[in-house]
């Protein structure tokens, strides 16, 4: 580096402009020169002479400093300078001018040794002592003085004088002069006395009196005034403090006053005076005044002639008052006398009055309040101070009203609430009813079994009876009811079922044979055989529901429920009939069949449920089915197992049946056929938040999914324990919106256990393929795939052993909650578990519960498991909106749920609407506005309108209407063109009429037009007034627009596209497919498919790409549209966008081609360098479109335009140019189209355009302004893996506490090498984008950058237009020491230049000894010269964060010689570079050096080792200039695997960072 020099020329010069610019204070005009002189410019003494030199100057002097060059010659205080030493001195005064100019005046001083003898004397002053006793020394004021020996001397008493003494000139103790002697015996001395002064006090015809006080001291001793007749008196001076003079004192006289005090309760009241002998007038005298309860008088009643101060006292005396009691207005009870505040007696008080009771109401009385207020009297505290009249109160308790029906026996399933059959009118004879509390009167008999009668709030037990003939009655039951506020109902189950089995279904009767009745509702079956619950052909039913208490000790056998039946004939016949058998394994299987033997297994007969978790076969258990119409519900021991779907049975009873030989007893037999109790077991076990673990789900095919069959052991309803690898399912029916959570407790941290949230199309255990977030291993990860055991890490979380978690599904948006805090939010594609080539529907049906994996610890218990399908529930935990409609005119639906005005809605869910025209109108047209604004086009599906909410977002649905009348439109057709600086370009050539197809769709009446084209252009006429959905399709490819005929002819330019996606190219020779290497004729492939067969729009659901078809260059312009509301993914997991340019060669898996990916992101235009395989870790932020577009845009809309030019790729959003971009890594010609990356990444790019057309991509850069001579300043990040960045990132806790922590600063760029090797071209590094998490040792990790941008984005930002850029290079588990091992294997140490000479012999020169340091700098020339190419000019080289130390804590003694190396070549070398940049010499040597300290808990715990080195650490500010050190040693590295801090630490780390920078570099 070259170093600055400054010569003696140079030194000259400058102390010459130096001296006249102290001088010379100001040019012209009023100008002033400031002068400043000694009186004296020099002096001759002699050793012990003292001078005194003053200052002149042309200004008032301020503070003056005073100086001698050899204080061993002379010395100076104050301008008094004593010689001391033969030699000469300078004596210096310094003084500032009003300009603030230091100005200096000197004088030279000569001493010489003094050839006179000399001798010392003192001088001793004594003072008077305080008391008197005699006199002290006053060593402050005696002084020691030099003089020529034998010289007379004398003490000036005037000298020594101090305020308050005066010198005793007659005391015989004073020695005033003397001669200077050799022994320096000499002493004069001098005696003062205190001084006093005298305080005279004069009184007419009274002595005077004299007081004596010592000077300054306070008088005390003050006489008392004579008195005189009539007359009061006072001194004349009333302060004695303080005295230095003689005072006189004089006595004056007034006349005499008394004073009348009038004293209340012990404190003054008031004070009345009066001349002495005056008397005091009766109406003067003042009121007694008023005590609450007392009379009061004066203790003085004659007020003449007062010649005394007198006091007068009030005397009180208490009063006796009139009670009074009314109750209703009329008097009650005896009045009372009660003396002041004594409270009326228990006795005294009056009985508690009562108040009629009238239809609605009943009165409880309350107490007694004073009349005319609304206070309660309390006889226990209150007190009587008035005459008082007591009013009854009383509170109007409402009564309501209570019915008791009747009916017949309970359904036995706990929290259903219905009767199986309703009583006839015979059978609700003789019932009676009594309730045991006093409130309410029941009817002595039943208005056709109901009761009804008024009581009030409270739990009342009803008894109901049914009278016999005995004493005894029928039958009895108990009704508990509980009024709360309004009427009440309730069911008197009372009458018993009549259970009628074993005899016929309608003309048929059971099986004669092998079977017996063991009561009136008990059968027992022994061989095959068939028994029917009896009933009528009227009776016959689709819905019904039946169980039995089973006892199967055989329990391999097809033996069980018979639910459906042919009716035409008798079964024996044979018939055909539906069976359900609980039996061996603890399954529940079906039999469908006409024939009596158990027949073969998946024709006849097949497992159906794996229901172990609800009960166990083998053992005595309660089964039951609930038929409705064609769907079977099963439930064992009151949990609903499964549903089956059957529609082959029409009307029917039910029985039982055995296919085999074998013994079951069905003992507690119950059925209904009543439609609302079956519907009450319905509305309970298809309730949104029902929890039925252990069951299985089915959807609407008829398949199921059911609980594993081991390893499960519920302990509740909601809790269990769980051993891997297993899963629990909650029985119901399938769907696709739903939410479930549980509490777990692990047996180790690393258990993988949480919710099963989909199930696919299979089941789990067969297939593989089930969807589940759990926890594990510190981290939440996603099942889709694979084994038990594996899983897709979602970024680092913290939870204890005993954690909360939730997900939510709302169709193929997950939510995921640890300990209820959103953590994970992702739209996810689901594979099928029957064919894993194909993506399933996002409202796939599914069902879901808890899972663990196949870990090395497997074992844990979960509680308290909740759910629920309740989308008003769903959307308040995962964000909602609400849409203002007109509900006369639109009919708004989401999820198949009606939604009312102003209703919420849940986010990322589609909402559907239609539009019901008045008549006489036509729709005109449809706005949907946002409440910030913002216009969202619906898309329309026949005459079905939609749109996707975002969250936290209120819509308004506006329609508009025309008259009716007709009109025309006129329609050109023409490739798709773009307008650019007021020119058209179009994107293809020539358009075949032939292949064009156009519909035109009414949205009023629903009527459509279709034709295919003859020309380019037609009209339409006659068509009715109203809004028109027209569709132009060419070669699949469809554009719509919405038109609005209004009784005029309306012109409309409809374009085609000949996008073809799904192509293939020709590049070099070779010839290159679509991924995989599917034929170009395909409509999908993996991870892809063409939407309703479009090729310009395709879903991209996992790893892909697809070509645009035989189109290549290097010069051209490709545009798609994005829906945002789909990409606001974790880009380190998921990326799609265009394919804007890759390398010549394969694209498919393993390939080591570059391709260039541009897309949306949420808010964000981001690009991706793919440089091998499938890598997303160069994921690139380079606009937010909230910041280009501030006054809002259609998220759901965003259409991305880029054009390339070699290396140079210029971008647009919705037609308005964005930024460019170089990107060097792609050269050559390339194909384009879109690409996917992200298993289950879901993902449509709609209305793929392209060109070839040179001249509009010429335009289209014309549109990039040419900016030149652009600012930034500079920070570096370096050091190993904490610098580089190894904390795990969760997206959504990310995004959550700051946006731009993943959408990223955009006045804060960043670049570099998150992970450096020894990597030479840089072409695998970070190019620059916005500073945002994930931008670590890859993407799944981050570093300080995040949080120092965070904070620096205060200083850095669109609003102050200052620019910042931070390039990184760093290596994890790289060492500063010498060291060449371990992670310094692939790209080397940090030993710098000069470390590595004053080693002299190193590990390996040239090589890995110091490869990171040269690879740092490296990387800082790279991206500088991007800068270049970005129009910077001016860098500002600001400070270097080093984060490095952990491998070599064991050595801090010479890490501390290495880091003062490292920090000195840093500069150097930083400095040459920006030498070079700037075109002329930068300093660098006080670049800012920030050092973070290691963790305390570096590999796994504290240690002496750690606490050295951080101590070590601390020392650097005070051995380097301009470094500063950030306290990151608390952080605990142990939460997240020892070495490195988990999120919120490293947020917090780089914040400190930041915080440093603001005030250490740039305040």
């Amino acid at each position: 580096m070259r170093r600055k020099r400054t010569g003696l020329f140079a030194v000259v010069v400058s102390m010459l402009l130096a001296t006249v610019l102290a001088f010379t204070l100001v040019g012209c005009g009023e100008a002033k020169t400031y002068t400043l002189s000694l009186s004296v410019d020099g002096a001759n003494m002699k050793a012990g002479e003292e001078i005194t030199v003053t200052v002149d100057a042309n200004y008032e002097l301020g503070e003056i400093t005073w100086a001698t060059s050899n204080a061993e010659v002379a010395t100076v205080s104050g301008g008094k300078i004593k010689a001391v030493g033969a030699g000469t001195a300078d004596v210096t005064a310094t003084a500032t001018d009003p300009d603030g100019a230091e100005h200096k005046a000197a004088c030279t001083v000569v001493v010489t040794a003094g050839d006179v003898a000399e001798a010392s004397y003192k001088v001793e002053v004594y003072r008077q002592k305080k008391d008197r006793s005699g006199y002290e020394l006053d060593e402050t004021a005696s002084v020691t003085k030099t003089a020529t020996l034998d010289k007379d001397v004398t003490a000036d008493a005037a000298l020594y004088g101090k305020v308050g003494y005066v010198f005793d000139a007659n005391n015989a103790g004073n020695v005033i002069s003397g001669t200077v002697t050799a022994d320096n015996a000499t002493a004069l001395k001098l005696y003062y006395n205190i001084k006093t002064f005298t305080v005279t006090f004069k009184a007419e015809g009274a002595a005077d009196v004299v007081r004596t006080v010592d000077y300054g001291d306070t008088l005390t001793d003050i006489p008392e005034v004579p008195e005189k007749d009539g007359k009061s008196g006072k001194w004349d001076v009333t302060s004695f403090a303080n005295v230095t003079s003689d005072i006189t004192v004089r006595a004056q006289y007034a006349n005499k006053e008394v004073k009348l005090t009038f004293v209340v309760d012990e404190k003054e009241y008031r004070t009345v005076e009066l001349a002495y002998g005056a008397s005091l007038a009766t109406s003067d005298v003042p009121a007694v005044p008023e005590k609450l309860g007392y009379n009061g008088a004066w203790n003085v009643t004659d007020f003449s002639e007062i010649t005394a101060d007198t006091t007068v006292t009030a005397v009180y005396t208490l009063k006796k008052f009139a009670v009074a009691f009314e109750n209703e207005g009329a008097a009650y009870g005896t009045s009372l006398e009660i003396t002041a505040f004594e409270k009326i007696a228990g006795e005294q008080k009056p009985a508690d009055p009562t108040k009629v009771a009238d239809q609605d109401y009943e009165y409880d009385f309350v107490g007694w309040k004073v009349k005319g207020t609304d206070n309660i009297w309390s006889f226990e505290d209150d007190t009587v101070t008035a005459d008082i009249t007591l009013e009854a109160v009383f509170d109007a308790v409402e009564l309501h009203t209570v019915t008791i029906t009747v009916t017949g026996e309970k359904v036995d399933i706990p929290g259903v609430e219905a009767p199986l059959f309703v009583p006839t009118v015979d059978q609700l004879s003789g019932i009676t009813a009594k309730c045991t509390s006093n409130y309410g009167v029941i009817p002595d008999s039943p208005d056709a079994g109901v009761f009804t009668f008024k009581a009030r709030d409270g739990k009342y037990t009803i008894a109901v009876d049914k009278v016999g003939e005995g004493v005894d009655p029928l039958y009895s039951t108990t009704v508990e009811i509980t009024i709360d506020g309004e009427d009440t109902a309730a069911y008197a189950y009372l009458i018993p079922l009549d259970v009628k089995v074993g005899g016929s279904s309608g003309n048929y009767a059971s099986f004669g044979s092998n079977w017996s009745k063991d009561g009136v509702d008990a059968v027992t079956l022994t061989d095959v055989t068939y028994v029917f619950v009896d009933a009528t052909e009227a009776e016959f039913s689709t819905r019904y529901y039946y169980e039995a208490d089973v006892d199967f000790p055989g329990c391999n056998n097809l033996v069980g429920f018979m639910p459906a039946y042919v009716t035409d004939k008798a079964l024996s016949n044979p018939g055909k009939h539906l069976g359900f058998s609980y039996s061996g394994g603890s399954s529940i299987y079906w039999y469908n069949a006409d024939n009596w033997h158990q027949g073969s297994m998946g024709t006849c007969w097949d497992n159906f449920i794996s229901a172990n978790t609800l009960g166990n076969a083998y053992q005595n258990h309660k089964f039951a089915v609930l038929r409705d119409n064609n769907d079977y519900y099963l439930f064992v021991n009151d949990k609903l197992a499964g549903i089956y779907k059957c529609d082959e049975y029409g009307a029917t009873s039910f029985g039982f049946f055995a296919q085999a030989k074998a013994t079951s007893h069905y003992t507690n037999i119950r059925y209904t056929r009543r439609a609302e109790t079956v519907d009450a077991i319905l509305e309970y076990f298809n309730d949104s938040d029902k929890v039925n673990l252990g069951g299985a789900v089915t959807r609407s095919d008829g398949s199921v999914v059911s609980t594993f069959v081991d390893r499960v052991a519920l302990t509740g309803p909601d809790s269990g324990s769980i051993e891997g690898p297993t899963y629990v399912i909650n029985g119901g029916k399938a769907g696709s919106v739903y939410y479930a959570e549980a509490e777990f407790t692990t047996s180790h941290a690393n258990n993988w256990v949480g919710i099963l949230i989909n199930t696919s199309d299979s089941v789990p255990s067969a297939t593989g393929v089930w969807y589940g977030y759990g926890c594990g291993y510190g981290q939440i990860f996603r099942h889709s795939t694979g084994d038990w055991f594996t899983g897709t890490g979602l970024g680092g979380v913290q939870y204890d052993l005993t954690f909360k978690l939730g997900v939510a599904r709302v169709n193929d948006n997950y939510y995921v909650f640890l300990n209820d805090k959103l953590v994970i939010q992702e739209r996810y594609c689901v594979i099928s578990g029957l064919d894993k080539s194909k993506t399933l529907p996002a409202d796939n049906e599914s069902g879901f519960g808890i899972f663990i994996g196949q870990n090395t610890e497997k074992q844990a218990t979960f509680r308290n498991f909740r759910c629920t399908t309740d989308v008003n529930k769903i959307a308040a935990l995962v964000g909602q909106s609400t849409v203002s409609f007109d509900s006369e005119v639109i009919e708004v639906t989401q999820l198949g749920k009606a939604i009312g005005e102003n209703g919420a809605v849940i986010a990322d869910a589609p909402v559907e609407f239609t539009v019901t025209v008045p008549a006489g109108k036509k729709v005109g047209d449809i706005n949907i506005v946002t409440s910030d604004g913002a216009a969202i086009t619906p898309s329309i599906s026949g005459s079905t309108y939609s749109f996707t909410p975002a969250a936290g977002t209120n819509y308004t649905i506006d329609v508009s209407y025309i008259n009716e009348g007709t009109g025309s439109l006129n329609l050109t057709v023409k490739p798709v063109t773009k307008t650019v600086g007021g020119d058209e370009f179009a994107l293809y050539e020539n358009v075949d009429p032939t292949k064009v197809t156009v519909r035109v769709r009414n949205m009023t009446t629903g009527a459509e037009d279709v034709s295919t084209l003859t020309a380019l252009n037609k009209t339409y006429a006659d068509l009715e007034n109203g809004l028109y959905v027209v569709e132009i399709e060419y070669m699949t490819n469809v554009y719509t627009y919405n038109v609005v005929i209004d009784g005029s002819a309306y012109d409309l330019t409809g374009f085609v596209s000949s996008a073809y996606l799904g192509g293939e190219i020709e590049l070099n020779g070779e010839t290159y497919k679509s991924y995989k290497d599917i034929p170009y004729t395909d409509t999908a492939g993996a991870g892809w498919a063409l939407v309703d067969g479009r090729r310009d729009t395709a879903k991209l659901t996992g790893y892909t790409f697809l070509y645009q078809n035989r189109e290549v260059g290097k010069k051209y312009y490709v545009e798609g549209v994005f829906d945002a509301n789909q990409t606001a993914y974790d880009f380190s997991n998921y990326n799609a966008g265009l394919m804007v340019s890759h390398g010549p060669g394969s694209l498919n898996d393993n390939t080591q081609y570059m391709r260039f990916v541009a897309g949306i992101h949420d808010r964000s235009l981001i690009v991706t360098s793919y440089r091998t395989n499938w890598g997303m870790d160069d994921t690139r932020i380079l606009a937010h479109l909230d910041e280009v577009f501030p006054e809002g845009y259609d998220a759901s809309k965003v259409k991305l335009g880029v054009a390339r030019d070699e290396n140079w790729y210029y971008f647009f959003v919705n037609d308005t140019f964005v930024c460019k971009y170089y990107y060097e890594s792609i050269p050559t010609d390339s194909g384009f189209g879109l690409i996917g990356a992200g298993v289950g990444l879901n993902v449509t790019i709609s209305n793929f355009n392209y060109s070839l057309n040179a001249s509009l991509v010429d335009a289209l850069k014309a549109q990039a302004p040419e900016v030149t001579g652009k600012e930034i300043d500079l920070y570096f990040i370096a050091g190993q893996s904490n610098g580089s960045g190894y904390s795990n990132w969760n997206y959504n806790e990310a995004k959550n506490a700051d946006e731009n922590l993943v959408n990223g600063f955009s006045n804060v760029l960043y670049a570099g090498d998150g992970d450096s090797v020894l990597n030479l071209d840089k072409t695998k590094t970070n190019g620059w984008q916005y500073t945002r998490i994930g931008l670590g040792g890859n993407g799944k990790r981050f570093g300080a950058e995040a949080g120092m941008a965070q904070v620096l984005s205060s200083y850095y930002n669109k609003e102050t237009g200052n620019v910042a850029g931070i390039i990184k290079s760093a290596h994890g588990g790289t060492s500063l020491l010498d060291a060449i091992g371990g992670q310094n294997e692939p790209g080397g140490n940090w030993v710098s230049p000069s470390y590595e000479k004053a080693l002299g012999t190193v590990q390996e020169k040239d090589g890995r000894t110091g490869g990171c340091y040269r690879s740092f700098i490296a990387q800082v020339r790279l991206n500088i010269s991007q800068l270049q190419k970005m129009g910077y000019t001016k860098f500002n080289f600001k400070g270097l964060f080093w984060m490095q130390g952990e491998s070599d804590r064991g050595n801090p003694t010479e890490y501390v010689r290495a880091f003062k190396f490292l920090v000195q070549d840093f500069r150097d070398d930083l400095g040459e570079i920006a030498t070079e940049v700037a075109g002329t010499e930068v300093d660098l040597s006080k670049m800012p050096i920030i050092v973070g300290e290691i963790s305390k808990y570096t590999g796994g715990s504290e240690s002496g080792m750690n606490d050295t080195f951080i101590a070590t650490q601390r020392t650097f500010p005070d051995i380097v200039n301009d470094c500063y050190v950030v306290n990151s040693s608390p952080f605990d590295v142990r939460l997240q695997d020892n070495w490195h801090w988990i999120q919120p630490d490293m947020i917090k780390i780089g914040n400190m960072v930041g915080d440093c920078i603001m005030e250490n570099v740039l305040r």
